[in-house]
């Protein structure tokens, strides 16, 4: 039911007001509302507020139907011995009769002409079941072929063939209106047909299926489509469709080789229309129809390829589809199988049975191959498998070939492995003859392509020559049938319907497999999904025009030569297909009610059918035969070592739990999310890790780049630490140093002893006092804070009157400049020479140490900015101390604790100053430091070079922009997110990391000479490669000639911050400027984003500033909306010098103290017998709630509670019942307040119309 339609109202009201006022009022209090249809026995429940329109109700009862005209649907209640017809302004009541209606399911449109269906093969059949079912029999199904069956099964399958998939998810009546227990009609869920059937067994349940739902009669075959003609005008509700129709004399063969079939030689590379001879006993004729499908398939055409030197081969050549391979010849032979793909698997399944000698497989790429058990693991899996976990099945079985899957160039993943998506153009080859093959040596994998043929030898592209070789099978793919745009008309396809037009539906199994997680490797699930999607559509075609019409029907669009130029219009790949289901059931309730019980039955029938045991039996059957025949045929010698099946029933079972553990955050994310009520596209949404959103925007003006080789002086952004500091006991050393003019020495203090050897200088407050003391024990002289000497003395356990002599009392400012003796010798000579010099800044306080702050600009950020504005060091790092390592150990520049890590050698540098007298105390104190917020673990600041954009010079900008958008609460725009703008600095946009999107810049090793890359193609040409994947373990080896004559240029180390990524959202999720341009121009500003109060510094700002000033040569990237304010703004003032949204709202956070309370709450309602379950009680710390501290409750706990009575609005056990909770009393009626919750979360799946 499309309760999301229905508006919630939660205002407040005043129920203390008289007069007009009090007539306002309304009840939002929830009650179950019951409706019937007079004269049937459907009755449905809503859960809706008293205070519900009838016309609320009316829309969304008309979307549930299919968008039915509202108008007319009526309610009707009785009163007394009467009945009243409800007005649209009325309120609901408990129980209704709906009148206009006839079922709670949507109504069948009725048209005057038939519908027809084009294509005889699996598909055909599918939608010719889905008709029957609906008694809809007004059909005719026309078919070159003298069969069912299609042209995939019966002309480019060969004799030899055997279905890769499972039988349980694949055989053509799958779906539990057809195939469940306790039907009849084909004998139900296929329990005991084979596993992997052969050809002409799949034939033949083609032919069972036809036959026992009548299907023949419907049938027109050996005919051919030749053309469609629209008649009437599109979109007008009269229009009807022509089919030319022209009978032909199919030609099929029943055994493999010989010659080509007739309609072979005629057809053309474009594809077989009119390559049929004409039945001349048979008329022409024309079938008007109301709505056309047609199911061309994708497995029509051999890609054709023609070898240099073909004709001086000496062997047998042939393409290794259809029936034209005679095997035979394959017998004791060394064999060429050219191509990687889904027919590669068959040939080397028959050549193997057949006999040959040895197989060398000669593919440009190695693609994915699918042993027969991850292939049954992937069909039954709910939810979908992983990419990761995938990829874990699959290394089981290449362990036999000695090849790693990760490392295939259709996957990308994280570092470390624990992420995966597959981007690959063929369709997984299923089978476990190859893996048995590689372990034997009978088969090779050449990665190569083929240069030329002479005399029984292929000469490759790398120089290498496939000697001794009798034999090349073609299997380098197959073509679509072109000629399929030409009969439609087709122009266009708009999801799956031709030209956009509702009533012309198509879909060819879609190609490639482009996704992260893996629902099915069967046609099976995807057919059931496509014929109920076609004909819900035909069903209910007002739903379409009132969506369309509405501006929701926001489908994917595929036109000719996307993205080669022999591709059709009709022929899309599994993105466009997802992204084309995912639309309609997010805007269609109808539909998306039809599709809740896929998943469920998909893992019945896979179990139903091929349980465990049975899938590894057939597969242990098959393993062991090819074992036995291979060492009967001399393939394998007899004495061979057997090769177990690499897949057991422990094994398989340690997986399930594995699915459940790998794929619980990802399922429990998205269920608790949608519970929520929260709307996100989780299975059409966009990757950063993708292509298209790393590569990015390119222009000629540059106002504005990257700040070359600049410094970061953390190991993590200071959006990742600014809620990471902990107390820390650390140790605290005063120390003194000799200053040149006083002689005397300074008492500096520090809690870091390992950044003494790199001190450039000290640091005092200009404002503070200072006062120099001597010791009257023994005359040494010392420069300390006079707000922190009494404290000093304490920590030295010295009396500061009896044991010391004032001389002389200063103000910090007086101090400035004078220099001092540097306290180790490791720099003096390289450091420049205004170091060792006393600096001010008001940084330096009274609360800890000594007033004077010891400063290592290379370790610390106020250190780095005093020390760089007094000249000790340079913007270019000139002048900077660095004696550490990317591991946090000290270089050979301090030879006294070389390799020593920085914590370990604090215990050596105090030593080395109490040596030296230079050391007054060492104790501890409680220090507050940063901490990686993940792992607890202290952090280390260090300076390291890095890239910056120029955000200083765009303040004002910046602000500007601001000022033009609308937040609430307007306080934190106008004070927290203004001060943060007003004090932004360069921003530091990369890191040392593996893992990201690299920063396109190639230099020389100077860095005088830098190439700034702008797109993919441009990177293709350096590389002189097709390049897929752009993260840098594919591009680092890319090397560019200098122009300047520097050698080669190589890439910089570091990737992009994310957060400079998460501002590129807008156009990286578009692909703009590359494509999507239109939709970027129309969908830009946003016009309402929103995120927590504690994102404020992040993805707001790198918006923000990239919207400004538009940047040559840069990589836009993805965006992670997890800490998000300050960077938006960044981004989008230095690309379009605009904002980058025009509304926002931040939100407020639930802190953990609130959810203690409300479990205590749950326990007070079940002590008084009112619901069943209770919150379970958690840490209350009142923190923000944290999946690090476990202090939040778990949210099923609440909706568990929702779902009770107390929750859903019943009053039976509430009557005359008083709640206490502490000291506050919650009556009955506030109580039925938190009915209306249970509501609110239905209604708040943010269906926006």
């Amino acid at each position: 039911m499309a309760l999301e339609l229905i508006p919630y109202k939660d205002e407040k009201q005043d129920f203390s007001a008289t007069g007009a006022k009090a007539g306002a009022l309304c009840s939002t209090t929830h009650v179950d509302c019951h409706l019937v249809i007079p004269g049937t026995q459907e009755v449905l429940t809503l859960p809706l507020q008293i205070c519900t329109k009838i016309q609320e109700l009316k829309h969304a009862l008309s979307a549930k139907l299919g968008y039915i005209e509202h108008s007319e649907i009526s309610f009707v209640v009785k009163q007394g011995c009467t009945y009243k017809r409800l007005q649209e302004s009325d309120q609901v009541m408990k129980r209704m009769s709906v009148h206009g209606i006839k079922s709670f399911r949507p109504p069948r449109h009725r048209y005057p002409h038939p519908y027809g269906i084009i294509g005889a093969g699996y598909n055909g059949i599918k939608t010719a079941l889905f008709l029957l079912r609906d008694n809809q029999k007004d059909f005719t199904i026309f078919d070159r072929y003298d069969k069912v069956g299609g042209h995939a099964w019966l002309e480019s399958a060969n004799k030899t063939t055997r279905l890769q998939i499972e039988f349980a998810t694949y055989h053509i009546w799958y779906g539990q209106d057809f195939s469940y227990p306790g039907i009849e009609k084909c004998g139900g869920p296929p329990v005991d047909w084979e596993v992997w059937p052969s050809r002409d067994r799949v034939i033949e349940h083609f032919e069972l299926c036809a036959r026992e739902y009548g299907i023949y009669a419907h049938c027109q075959l050996s005919v051919d489509v030749e053309s469609v003609d629209l008649i009437g005008r599109e979109k007008k509700d009269d229009r009807a469709f022509q089919l030319s129709c022209r009978p032909v004399l199919p030609h099929r063969k029943d055994c493999q080789g010989g010659e080509k079939l007739d309609h072979q030689e005629q057809a053309t590379e474009a594809g077989y229309a009119g390559a049929f001879r004409t039945d001349k006993s048979r008329k022409s004729f024309v079938f008007t129809c109301s709505c056309y499908c047609i199911w061309p398939g994708n497995l029509i055409n051999p890609r054709q390829i023609q070898y240099v030197g073909e004709e001086l081969f000496d062997g047998f050549i042939e393409y290794g589809v259809e029936m034209r391979c005679d095997y035979q010849n394959v017998v004791g032979k060394n064999v060429i199988i050219h191509g990687h793909g889904a027919f590669t698997m068959e040939n080397i399944r028959t050549c193997c049975e057949y006999g040959m000698k040895h197989i060398y497989l000669v593919c440009r790429k190695r693609n994915l191959t699918c042993p027969r058990v991850v292939s049954w693991f992937i069909n039954q899996a709910s939810p979908p498998v992983t990419g990761a976990h995938c990829l874990n099945l699959l290394k089981v079985a290449y362990r036999l070939c000695g090849y790693d899957p990760w490392d295939m160039h259709s996957v990308s993943c994280n570092a470390a492995r624990t992420n995966a998506s597959f981007a690959q153009k063929t369709r997984f080859g299923i089978g476990d003859v190859y893996f048995l093959a590689a372990a034997y040596g009978l088969m090779e994998v050449v990665v190569d392509n083929i240069k030329r043929c002479s005399s029984r030898t292929v000469h490759l592209e790398s120089g290498r020559k496939l000697q001794d070789v009798d034999v090349i099978l073609k299997c380098v793919g197959m073509l679509p049938d072109s000629t399929v745009d030409k009969v439609n008309k087709m122009k266009f396809l708009r999801g799956c319907w031709i030209n956009g037009d509702p009533r012309r539906f198509t879909v060819s199994d879609p190609d490639g497999i482009y996704a992260a997680n893996f629902a099915a490797t069967t046609i099976g699930p995807g057919a059931y999904n496509w014929v109920q999607l076609m004909k819900h559509v035909w069903d209910c075609p007002n739903e379409w025009i009132q969506l369309d019409e509405a501006g929701h029907l926001n489908l994917p669009e595929h036109y000719a030569g996307d993205p080669d130029p022999d591709t059709p219009a009709y022929f899309i790949n599994a993105r466009h297909s997802v992204g084309t289901m995912f639309t309609y059931s997010i805007v269609s309730p109808a539909y998306r009610e039809m599709t809740t019980h896929f998943d469920t039955y998909k893992h019945f029938i896979a179990h139903h059918c091929c349980p465990v045991d049975k899938l590894l039996t057939a597969a242990l059957a098959e393993w062991n035969e090819y074992e036995r025949s291979w060492r009967e045929k001399g393939m394998v010698p007899k004495d061979a070592p057997y090769i177990p099946y690499p897949y057991t029933k422990e094994y398989i079972a340690e997986q399930h739990e594995a699915s459940k553990e790998v794929q619980r955050f990802t399922s429990e994310w998205r269920r608790i999310v949608e519970r929520f009520g929260r709307w996100i596209d989780f299975d059409n949404d966009y990757k950063t890790m993708d292509r298209s959103f790393m590569e990015r925007l390119v222009d000629e003006e540059i106002p504005l780049t990257f700040a070359p080789y600049l410094l970061d002086l953390i190991v993590l952004s200071d959006q990742v630490t600014v809620e990471g500091f902990c107390n820390l006991l650390a140790t605290l050393l005063f120390w003194g140093q000799i200053l040149l003019q006083e002689n005397s020495y300074v008492l500096a203090w520090t809690t870091t002893p390992w950044t003494l050897p790199s001190n450039l200088a000290l640091c005092v407050n200009p404002e503070l006092k200072y006062l120099q003391v001597q010791s009257k024990a023994t005359g040494t002289k010392w420069i300390v804070g006079k707000d922190r000497w009494p404290w000093i003395c304490s920590s030295i356990k010295k009396n500061g009157e009896k044991d010391f002599t004032v001389l002389w009392e200063k103000k910090g400012s007086e101090l400035k400049g004078i220099k001092y003796e540097p306290l180790f010798d490791f720099f003096r000579g390289k450091a420049l020479g205004s170091a060792w010099q006393i600096l001010t800044d008001n940084y330096v306080s009274t609360e800890a140490g000594t007033c004077i702050v010891h400063q290592a600009p290379a370790f610390g950020e106020d250190d780095n900015r005093v020390c760089l504005a007094a000249g000790i060091i340079q913007k270019d790092g000139t002048g900077m101390v660095h004696p550490i390592d990317d591991s946090g150990c000290f270089t050979k520049e301090v030879p006294d604790f070389l390799g020593q890590h920085v914590k370990a050698a604090d215990k050596d540098i105090k030593e080395k100053l109490k040596k030296e007298n230079k050391l007054v105390f060492n104790g501890t104190e409680v220090h507050n430091y940063p901490h990686c917020w993940r792992s607890d673990t202290p952090l280390i600041y260090r300076a390291i070079p890095s890239w910056f954009i120029k955000v200083e010079e765009a303040r004002e900008k910046l602000i500007a922009n601001n000022n033009q958008t609308y937040w609430v609460p307007s306080f934190v725009k106008e004070k927290r997110f203004h001060n943060w703008l007003t004090e932004a600095r360069d921003w530091c946009v990369s890191r040392n990391r593996y893992w990201g999107t690299p920063i396109p810049l190639w230099v020389s090793s100077d860095f005088e000479e830098v190439v700034c890359i702008g797109s993919v193609a441009e990177l293709e040409q350096f590389a002189g490669r097709e390049i897929k994947d752009l993260h840098r373990h594919f591009i680092d080896d890319i090397q560019i000639p200098s122009q300047k004559g520097k050698g080669m240029l190589k890439r910089v180390d570091e990737v992009f911050d994310c957060w400079f990524e998460s501002g590129s959202m807008p156009y990286g999720s578009k692909h703009y400027p590359f494509e999507g341009k239109e939709e970027f121009e129309k969908s830009f500003p946003a016009q309402f984003i929103a995120e927590g109060l504690d994102q404020t510094r992040g993805w707001f700002y790198t918006l923000m500033a990239r919207q400004g000033t538009r940047v040559r040569n840069s990589v836009a990237l993805h965006l992670k909306m997890t800490l998000a304010a300050t960077l938006c703004q960044v981004l989008g003032t230095h690309l379009f010098d605009s904002p980058p949204f025009q509304n926002l709202i931040v939100n407020g956070l639930v802190l953990a103290v609130l959810c203690l309370e409300f479990a205590k709450r749950s326990m007070d309602l079940k002590r008084n017998g009112l619901v069943c379950n209770t919150v379970r009680p958690c840490k209350a710390d009142g923190k923000k709630m944290s999946k690090r501290l476990k202090n939040y409750p778990d949210p099923q706990d609440l909706f568990d509670l929702l779902r009770q009575p107390i929750a859903r609005g019943s009053r039976e056990s509430l009557k005359k019942k008083s709640l206490f909770f502490g000291s506050s009393q919650l009556k009955v009626d506030r109580i039925m307040k938190l009915s209306a919750c249970r509501c609110a979360v239905r209604r708040l799946r943010t269906f926006v119309v």
